[in-house]
């Protein structure tokens, strides 16, 4: 995108520099200042038709008063005979490369949270809502450019929400793996908006879903169970 000239401008490249020299933070600091001077967005390169950036407030917005269920991938849930009570939720998220079958996993696409490193068939399946995740801005804005599928989403999360488990700016967890799961990911930023009556997470409980650390947390902030179902509200 052209930059204005004067400040803002010189904010918008310092912040293309500092990230292409691996300096995140700083490169994050320099793109607020450009955006705030400009009003403009240096992660708005979606594809023509691409969806609508959101960003955290947006996002948290959707998600009020609603009840949300996350549903793994995997031989388990398909067979689950769940799909019915699932797209029952008011919103449904499925991550990475899913895969729909009407009687165990439900057919509904709310969110798709996604790996930049995810490929497969799920970037094409409609959704309202699309977070992509990525640790560096330029692994983001690259699947951006070369995975997101025009028309295939009204809203896609900015820059702000594509890493939220680390990233200071929200939850802020450095303990965690330098790239949490999608599943964990997607699970810990709603339990840390707090604003859904109802949190429910299908088949996250079985071996291979999360790394191990990953699932103890889930496990220990479960607040019930049921089979396949674990309750964070």
């Amino acid at each position: 995108m052209a930059l204005r000239p004067g400040a803002g401008g010189a904010w918008g490249l310092r912040a293309e520099a500092l990230e292409a020299d691996g300096r995140e933070e700083d490169a994050m600091h320099a793109q607020g200042r450009f955006e705030t001077l400009t009003g403009h967005r240096l992660d708005h390169e979606l594809p023509l038709d691409g969806g609508d950036p959101i960003g955290v407030d947006a996002f948290r917005a959707q998600l009020a008063g609603r009840s949300v269920c996350v549903v793994a991938n995997g031989e388990s849930m398909a067979a689950s005979g769940l799909g019915a009570e699932i797209d029952a939720y008011d919103l449904v998220v499925r991550v990475d490369s899913f895969q729909t079958h009407r009687e165990g996993t439900g057919e509904r696409v709310d969110v798709h949270a996604v790996s930049h490193r995810s490929g497969g068939p799920g970037w094409r399946r409609r959704a309202h809502t699309r977070l992509v995740f990525a640790e560096q801005p330029a692994q983001w804005r690259a699947a951006i450019r070369g995975r997101l599928v025009a028309g295939a989403q009204s809203y896609v999360g900015d820059l702000s929400l594509s890493r939220p488990v680390r990233d200071p700016a929200l939850i802020g967890e450095v303990r965690w793996a330098a790239e949490p799961t999608t599943a964990f990911t997607v699970a810990r930023l709603l339990d840390h908006l707090d604003v859904n009556p109802r949190i429910d997470l299908f088949g996250f409980a079985v071996p291979g879903q999360l790394r191990a650390e990953e699932r103890q947390w889930i496990l220990g902030r479960a607040r019930a169970r049921d089979g396949l179902r674990l309750s964070l509200r």
